[in-house]
């Protein structure tokens, strides 16, 4: 749950320039989380530890999220952009500014990831001081993860919302596929930790 261990990897940018950069995998972060929210649930209920889990769990994706913009900022001052976007080995990432909140010191930031097994989009409504704010615009993010046309395994949607320091929902699909007959099967499974009420 508050496991900090970073897996330190060497970036290729442009031109054989170098970055370094604690790196994590994002699609092992989004089974983790969903994983373990979702064993506690089941197991132990709506308790005070889960609760403590999906705070820490959500300061770990936004921690995620702020570290990528750090390394856009970082690459746009210095020119190593290519058409507007980073790239980090097989990974493009691109953020842009899709609006002004409040006041022109903060901004909501849309980042863009794209590497050829995952289709991510955050949306951080963030202040020049990189303080993140949780209404009225929550944090959100999507991910796609395709997996290999030759594997055997599911592609998986996840999305997660923020709010109040904490994840408010989570919610995982897999689509499994039969190869034999062309057909899918789509299996999802929400967490809803809401606190403007449930509807069922």
């Amino acid at each position: 749950m508050k496991n900090k261990e970073k897996l330190s990897i060497l970036i290729t940018i442009d031109k054989g320039e170098k970055l370094i950069s604690n790196e994590k995998n994002h699609s092992q972060i989004l089974g983790k989380v969903f994983d373990e929210l979702s064993r506690e649930l089941d197991i132990n209920g709506n308790t005070k530890n889960f609760n403590e889990m999906r705070i820490n769990f959500a300061n770990e994706l936004i921690d995620y999220w702020k570290q990528k913009n750090k390394l856009y900022s970082q690459a746009k001052k210095e020119n190593k952009l290519v058409n507007g976007k980073l790239i980090i080995s097989d990974e493009k990432l691109e953020i842009t500014q899709s609006g002004i909140y409040d006041n022109d010191d903060d901004q909501v930031l849309q980042i863009k990831r794209v590497t050829p097994t995952e289709e991510d989009e955050a949306i951080i409504t963030a202040d020049t001081m990189g303080n993140v704010d949780q209404f009225p615009y929550p944090p959100t993010i999507k991910s796609k993860i395709k997996s290999d046309p030759s594997d055997d395994f599911p592609d998986l949607y996840y999305e997660v919302i923020f709010r109040r320091n904490g994840i408010s929902k989570i919610k995982k699909t897999t689509i499994r596929t039969n190869t034999e007959n062309n057909s899918y099967m789509k299996d999802t499974r929400e967490i809803d930790c809401s606190t403007f009420g449930i509807e069922i």
